[in-house]
């Protein structure tokens, strides 16, 4: 899905985020304020609030009041869903077989997480995999 395609909030969540994945913001750094980032990225406060809000549901970052955005880290642990988290864990051992192939789709309405009305109207890449261990699925 293109950037253009994402939600405003979302580009400045998926940007932040980056930078701390990356290590450009360190576990103790403070964020750029609000205000900083409503200017840099174009947008409206809360906007960016929401994207703060985000980093700290997803445990990168933690808000201080009189303070600012304090970076925590990268979240520990290994996510099964995530190409990333378990391939590291278990690269030479991991093989992925592609069930559906990726294709877009309309988000199903008993999905389980709140879908804002633009999302909804983007939809979603749907794909179903298979990820094998010594020849032992371990994970679909």
């Amino acid at each position: 899905m293109s950037d253009s395609f994402l939600p405003q909030y979302r580009k400045v969540y998926e940007f932040l985020r980056g930078q701390i994945e990356q290590g450009l913001f360190k576990p103790g750094d403070l964020l750029p304020s609000e205000n900083e980032l409503s200017q840099r990225f174009q947008v409206a406060r809360p906007t960016v609030r929401n994207a703060l809000e985000r980093l700290v549901v997803d445990g990168f970052i933690q808000k201080q009041q009189g303070k600012g955005s304090i970076v925590v880290g990268k979240p520990k642990g290994v996510g099964i869903l995530s190409l990333k988290g378990t391939t590291s864990a278990i690269s030479e051992h991991l093989i992925t077989r592609i069930i559906v192939k990726p294709t877009l789709r309309p988000w199903k309405e008993a999905f389980g997480f709140k879908v804002t009305p633009t999302e909804q109207e983007a939809g979603c890449i749907y794909f179903e995999r298979l990820r094998i261990i010594n020849n032992r699925p371990v994970f679909f």
